[in-house]
């Protein structure tokens, strides 16, 4: 009887197991070597919906130019957190994906444990870590003094061998909390890692929140998103083919726009105008101006952020020739036939009632089968992979329970 339980349950392992190779590994998986990473760039004020502008691979990470430092980093519990780090730096990647550093305000990095795709878990101005001055303290493990559940001291020599450290993206990377590091230690279980220096201390003065930096090391990063200064809009001129418009008559408004490329689009969908008189001329979403009266006026486009470009108008005198209209067919009557009844035979599996619908609204040809010629056959439906998939669970679902049912009728028989 043991060896049918013990045979048993070797069954139902291998069925769990089988499970779960079928689940999709997304589901268990981080961001992991390999990853992609997605630079988006935006805009403060309208044009902050980020574009994505470059995707880089781990190879093109691991091209750039690579650092490999330490960072010792206070944390919220007045401890002290030893992280080592290598790959490229924050600069290095944002000028890889094709932007200038320092047109940079704003640095947003997303990550899976964040809250979505678009929500950031960690932002920062740009100038705090690019430009600015972070540091590496070699003795602060050493010579520090927990005082409290969130504060801690740097003793004498805690700051001794101070330097400056760069922010940088790690593709490998080891962290611990009161115990050093080495390079021996890193993996890329936790890529990419943010690597932050510590703001400035000083000897035996307690941390404050505001010296917490451990929380700034954000891991698992897919995403950069960059706010640039100023905006996408670099000029707008309006142009027209001839100003002087007879009344009546109407004339579009071409927009001659230089901007960031990414959001040409967006930027031309929210232009707004308008007419400086009504009673004169108006003006619709698309630029088009009709001439009401004689008089001058004046078109003004407007952007999202404020860009404004005007043109000058002139309403002259009526325009007597035929006024443009939509264009309608020939009004020929075609010559008349006589009226003849449809012939009602039976054709295919189709009556004779449908026959005569079909006449009457002068359908095509029926063929054999009932189905018009000239209809396009719908698009071979496609095996959906998902229901696949639960058929599978399903079927293996049942037959676990099968299997249990079975087991216990055994132990009942015994």
């Amino acid at each position: 009887m043991k060896k049918r339980i013990l045979a048993g349950f070797c069954v139902m392992s291998f069925i769990i197991c089988q499970v779960m190779c079928l689940l999709p590994q997304a589901a268990f998986a981080a961001v992991g070597p390999g990853q992609d990473l997605r630079v988006r760039v935006g805009y403060e004020g309208q044009y902050q919906e980020y574009q994505t502008i470059k995707t880089l691979s781990l190879s093109d990470l691991s091209a750039l130019p690579q650092e490999t430092n330490y960072y010792y980093n206070v944390t919220n519990v007045g401890t002290v957190m030893a992280t080592v780090g290598s790959g490229p730096t924050v600069a290095d990647v944002i000028n890889a994906a094709g932007i200038d550093v320092n047109s940079a305000k704003t640095i947003n990095f997303c990550t899976t444990d964040g809250q979505g795709d678009n929500k950031h878990f960690i932002s920062f101005p740009a100038s705090a870590y690019i430009g600015g001055t972070r540091y590496c303290y070699p003795n602060l493990l050493s010579n520090w003094k927990n005082v409290s559940m969130n504060s801690g001291i740097p003793l004498a020599g805690a700051l001794d061998g101070a330097k400056p450290v760069d922010t940088i993206l790690a593709i490998t990377s080891y962290t611990q909390k009161s115990r050093d590091v080495n390079p021996g230690q890193m993996n890329s279980v936790y890529s990419y890692r943010l690597c932050v220096g510590q703001t400035p201390l000083k000897e035996n003065m307690a941390t404050t929140p505001a010296n917490v930096t451990s929380n700034q090391l954000a891991y698992w990063i897919f995403g950069i998103d960059v706010t640039l200064k100023g905006s996408p809009v670099k000029g707008l001129t309006l142009n027209v083919k001839d100003s002087n418009v007879k009344v009546g008559s109407s004339a579009e408004i071409s927009v001659n726009l230089q901007a960031d490329k990414l959001f040409r689009n967006k930027i031309l969908s929210t232009l707004t105008w308008k007419s400086s008189n009504t009673s004169i001329a108006t003006v619709n979403a698309q630029g088009i101006v009709t001439i009401k009266k004689k008089g001058a006026v004046t078109i003004t486009a407007k952007t999202a952020d404020g860009t404004t470009a005007s043109i000058l108008i002139n309403g002259t005198g009526k325009d007597k020739g035929k006024k443009a209209g939509p264009v309608v067919a020939n009004k020929t009557a075609p010559p008349k036939t006589p009226d003849k009844k449809p012939v009602i035979k039976k054709v295919g599996t189709m009556t004779a009632k449908e026959i005569l619908i079909g006449a009457n609204l002068n359908a095509t040809d029926y063929g054999n089968n009932g189905t018009s010629n000239v209809v396009a056959p719908l698009p071979e439906q496609k095996e959906s992979p998902i229901a696949i998939l639960a058929a599978a669970y399903t079927a293996i679902i049942i037959f676990c329970g099968a299997l249990i049912l079975r087991i216990l009728q055994y132990f009942k028989e015994v």
